[in-house]
């Protein structure tokens, strides 16, 4: 039976693994969105009774970036043209964002985007309509992207994720009132056009 130890690095990369039992290991570094490091190109440390192995240097480089691609919609199909859909890592952090295009350049449809030099590693993904815009409706934003990602987008390396598409539900408004007709003291009918 195998027995495997860990441990996670501080800030500054070194680690120590405590209680190993005596034994032949190979050390294994690995961390998302890096190339995974083995010891020595595979040699084993060799652990015997209380002796502290040290000098253990693994070294993991950055993987290539990936892209995500998709579109943003209203609930009819229609693209939204300067929606945001943004890129969230586990930590809370927002990695990547991406503004929709409005279909004036070739091979560009209007409600896509591209988000290009991602780092690999998976996302949490939401959408929103145009900000600041008072010529376009307002959107309830979307937290989470169209199936298939109901975990997260996975962004992998020299790859482009596609599509994340998002659907947003337009934020709908009430108009009320009240219209006499002066003349007769009667009320009229109301009409609201868009």
């Amino acid at each position: 039976t195998r027995t495997a130890f860990s441990a996670t690095t501080a800030g500054d990369g070194r680690f120590t693994i405590s209680g190993v039992e005596p034994g032949t290991y190979t050390l294994v570094a690995y961390k998302a969105g890096f190339t995974r490091a083995v010891s020595n190109a595979g040699v084993a440390f060799t652990v015997e009774g209380d002796v502290n192995v040290t000098g253990a240097t693994l070294t993991v480089s950055p993987l290539p970036p990936g892209q995500i691609a998709g579109n943003v919609k209203d609930t009819a199909g229609n693209p939204i043209a300067g929606a945001t859909a943004t890129f969230t890592s586990q930590d809370k952090t927002v990695v990547k964002t991406a503004v929709t295009r409005d279909g004036s350049q070739p091979n560009q449809p209007a409600g896509s985007y591209f988000a290009d030099n991602v780092p690999v590693t998976n996302y949490t993904a939401t959408a929103d309509g145009p900000l600041n815009d008072q010529s376009k409706p307002e959107y309830v934003k979307a937290p989470t992207p169209d199936a298939p990602y109901d975990t997260g987008v996975i962004v992998q390396a020299n790859t482009t994720t596609q599509p994340v598409n998002f659907t947003l539900k337009p934020i709908l408004a009430t108009i009320s009132g009240r219209i006499f007709d002066t003349t007769v003291g009667d009320t009229a009918a109301v009409a609201a056009t868009g």
